[in-house]
């Protein structure tokens, strides 16, 4: 799905660079209290199903694939003040976001 989310951004602009960081936002918020919800286990009968737990999995890499491709893409356009700035912040991003996950995976998953 992180796929498709990717090449549906190429193909089309379906969020304006003005509604970006509300959409992402809105996403962060949707996602977060998700989160939350199933991980303090609130009796939500439906928050454990098999259909809700894919929908949530297969919108969630949509949205990820199609967020960071439309970001890439709004970062590094003509009406970006310092393109070479906003490509140089977009890197460092990605590679402390690589970092930052693969160490709390790491810490909370080894067993010592």
């Amino acid at each position: 799905m992180d796929t498709l989310g990717r090449i549906v951004a190429r193909q089309c602009d379906i969020i304006p660079k003005k509604w970006y960081l509300t959409a992402v936002t809105v996403r962060g918020i949707y996602f977060t209290i998700m989160y939350l919800l199933t991980w303090c286990q609130y009796d939500l009968p439906f928050l454990y199903t098999n259909w809700f737990i894919l929908g949530n999995l297969a919108i969630f890499s949509y949205s990820v694939g199609h967020f960071a491709t439309i970001g890439m893409k709004y970062g590094s356009d003509s009406s970006t003040g310092d393109s070479g700035m906003a490509g140089t912040c977009m890197a460092m991003s990605l590679t402390m976001g690589v970092f930052l996950g693969s160490t709390i995976a790491e810490i909370a998953f080894s067993y010592s």
